[in-house]
């Protein structure tokens, strides 16, 4: 209640201070004016109580809020005179999602502007920890807690006062970007800009933290700060004229990360008394680029652009474990920090001509080099700050793998018009990656495709695509990531050839999605209907299949399809509906083996995925010369089935159904009250119902070797209304 009257009194106090010709009708007719600029106040209601409601937008509590936009723009130059200007906006300023912009000038010689965004990110409202201190760089277990020695569901018989724990702690985010910059015409042609902006985000977010001596230890999801700093900063040169751009242009980013560790007391016996784990790194980068074009006659044309980018982190490491005892005898780091070094190379070069009337023809080429040249050493391990490795014993320390590419691209494509209505095109793309550090060190990919385009009748247009692509690798060597991050003195004798026993992390068999030989089909079409003057009808689908024919464990076939239905119909001048239904497919088969094999090793996984979204909608202006009312519905649904295969004999249950359904429907109605003043009314209703196995019904302890944060997938029915005034002059 003392929400409900502060929002009105807000509104009414807003009322109050508009000027008097609001309250009144002007005597006699005159002209409509040309308003530049408007103020909007009011109030927005929202009744549901839910962060996925106001993921992003600050609704994410029942509450009436005051609310305001407003726009301030100069006069018409040409109704003063005056080649100077100014702008002002500000958007949703009583919400977290808020943001303001200004700029002031004078044509054709300089502007300056600044500018202000903030954006929440609401993740959960319903998660637990209980740790004293969740959310924050140093976690600690609550006086009296008995650990376990593996199993979280010990926890609550240890624990039964403390575990499960009743503590919530909200996992969200907060954005804030505030900057400006300058435009300035330097000469004629010639224009000189600058930009700079600093970012803050801040807020919690969840990670997992593994404690024991092996990767199947037992772990804690953590709920830990987040706490960023970004600055960027640009400047360029640009020149223009009929025949000839360019632009030259720097970027500076630094990013500062305020939490370099999170720490936290082991709830289990087993490993050591704390954990560390460090998070995102300080780091920095610098990037020059060059682009431009240049017109070769009137029919043809060279573009492209050139750029370098150098990347750095050198953020200071953390010591191997946190435990005094295993510091004192295992080896130092081989450095104190990363001394992270990338070079980035990338260009791009385009030719476009039309040597005859009826034909235009393309060429592209893209070059995009990844050169890391971070130092390479080897490091050891201790396993979960707990277990000393062996420092004689090489084989299972590494040595950091800096990974690289190169690719290389070109196209070419011609058209031609095959009659005044009727136009056939044709296209050819090869591109070939070099990578370090992975199974198959090349990959080349051939892409053809042809369209054919028509205006079939002055009612009926559309057109048709379809492209083939085959990509092949060089020699497919599962144990080449291994060896090239081992001691090559280590290396088993089994290396040298398959099944390359001893020194996989993976079967020798498994192929990765975006090395493996793949051929894929594509086909796209539209298709446009004008039956009627008053009625628009457009059909647009489009099929894939990806075919991985010669992976015998992972990811095996593809398939996407899709189509849209839209309608437009116009009954009236003054109005406007539209509906349009919207299917999508998706199928994935993937084969899998048990590494190391077992009694039963494979097994197989098809995943469907199907969405279906329907909408309508109507816009209807002017009615009885005072009112404008516009109405959208939207309905999606979306279902994911998963039905595993246990191979030899099929004994896998089926998972349970995902499924995903959204209503939403929003209404807005204005009454001109004046030709300057408008009395808005704003309605939403959405409803959002998720069922995901994967997150109802467990409890913190519920996943075998993992605390959980117990959240829920998240379901609402919230109604929005907002009433505001709307006043231009």
């Amino acid at each position: 209640m003392k929400n409900t009257k502060h929002g009105l009194h807000l509104l009414l106090t807003a009322a109050c201070f508009l000027p008097p010709s609001i309250m009144a009708e002007d005597a006699g007719e005159k002209p409509a004016p040309a308003y530049t600029s408007e103020w909007e106040a009011g109030i927005v209601y929202s009744s549901e109580d839910s962060f996925k409601f106001g993921e992003y937008t600050g609704l994410e509590e029942e509450a009436f809020r005051p609310n305001a936009s407003f726009l301030i723009r100069s006069p018409s130059a040409y109704a003063d005179n005056s080649t100077r200007f100014y702008e002002v906006t500000g958007t949703n300023l009583g919400l977290d999602s808020r943001s303001l912009y200004g700029e002031y000038g004078e044509l054709g010689k300089y502007s300056v502007y600044f500018d202000f965004d903030q954006l929440p990110h609401f993740q959960f409202d319903d998660a637990f920890s209980f740790f004293n201190g969740a959310g924050t760089s140093n976690q600690t277990l609550p006086t009296g807690f008995v650990p376990t020695a593996n199993l979280p569901a010990t926890l609550a018989t240890l624990n039964p006062t403390l575990f499960p724990s009743n503590i919530l702690v909200d996992v969200e985010t907060e954005r804030i970007k505030l900057g400006g910059g300058f435009s300035w015409v330097m000469a004629e042609n010639w224009l000189v800009t600058g930009n700079y902006h600093h970012q803050i985000k801040d807020g919690t977010e969840t990670l997992g933290a593994e404690n024991g001596t092996n990767s199947n230890g037992p772990s804690t999801i953590l709920i830990i700060p987040v706490d960023y700093n970004f600055d960027e900063f640009d400047i360029g040169v640009a020149f223009t004229d009929w025949v000839k751009q360019f632009d030259l242009r720097y970027n500076l980013s630094l990013f500062r990360n305020d939490v370099p560790s999170v720490t936290w007391e082991n709830p289990f016996t087993t490993g050591s008394a704390f954990g560390r784990i460090g998070v995102d790194p300080d780091n920095q980068a610098h990037q020059i680029s060059l682009s431009g074009g240049y017109n070769l006659g009137v029919t043809s044309r060279v573009s492209g652009s050139l750029s370098w980018s150098r990347m750095l982190q050198d953020d200071t490491f953390l010591p191997y474990t946190t435990n005094p005892a295993l510091l004192t005898v295992n080896p130092l780091l081989p450095r104190p920090d990363l001394d992270g070094e990338v070079d980035k190379w990338y260009a791009n070069l385009n030719y476009t001509t039309r040597p005859m009337k009826d034909l235009d023809l393309g060429a592209r080429y893209t070059f995009n080099k990844y050169d890391n040249n971070t130092p390479r050493d080897l490091y050891f391990r201790v396993r979960n700050d707990n277990t000393l490795q062996n420092p004689s014993s090489t084989i299972v320390n590494r040595i950091n793998r800096p990974y690289s590419f190169e690719q290389h691209k070109a196209e070419l494509d011609a058209g031609y018009r095959l009659t005044r209505n009727t136009r056939f095109s044709a296209g050819y793309e090869f591109d070939w990656n070099q990578r370090d550090f992975t199974e198959a060190e090349i990959t080349r990919e051939h892409t053809g495709k042809v369209k054919l385009s028509s205006n079939l009748s002055s009612m009926t247009s559309g057109w048709v695509e379809y492209a083939r692509s085959n990509r092949t690798h060089s020699n497919y060597d599962p144990s080449r990531t291994f060896a090239e991050a081992t001691d090559p003195a280590f290396l088993p004798a089994g290396c040298a050839a398959p099944p390359f026993a001893g020194c996989l992390d993976n079967d020798f068999l498994q192929r990765k999605y975006f090395l493996a030989e793949r051929e894929q089909d594509k086909v796209t079409a539209s298709l446009t209907l004008v039956p009627a003057d008053l009625v628009s009808l457009g059909i647009t689908g489009r099929y894939s299949n990806e075919d991985f024919d010669e992976t015998v464990v992972g990811l095996q076939d593809v398939i996407r399809y899709g189509a849209t239905l839209d309608v437009g119909y116009t009954p009236r001048e003054n109005i406007d509906t539209y509906a349009y239904y919207t299917h999508e497919f998706f199928d994935r088969e993937q084969a899998g083996r048990i590494f190391p094999p077992g009694t039963t090793n494979d097994w197989l996984y098809d995943t469907e995925d199907r969405v279906n979204t329907a909408g309508t909608g109507i816009k209807w202006s002017n009615i009885r010369g005072k009112y404008d009312l516009t109405a959208d519905y939207t309905f999606s649904t979306a279902i994911t089935e998963i039905d595993p295969t246990d191979l030899p004999i099929d004994t896998a249950a089926d998972f349970p159904g995902l499924e995903t359904r959204v209503h939403s429907f929003s209404l807005r109605g204005d009454y001109h009250y004046k030709d300057n003043v408008i009395m808005r009314l704003n309605y939403l209703f959405e409803y959002f119902s998720n069922d995901d196995w994967a997150l109802d019904g467990i409890g913190q302890a519920d996943i075998g070797r993992v605390i959980w944060t117990g959240q829920r997938s998240p379901d609402y029915t919230a109604h929005v209304i907002g009433l505001s005034v709307i006043y231009k002059y």
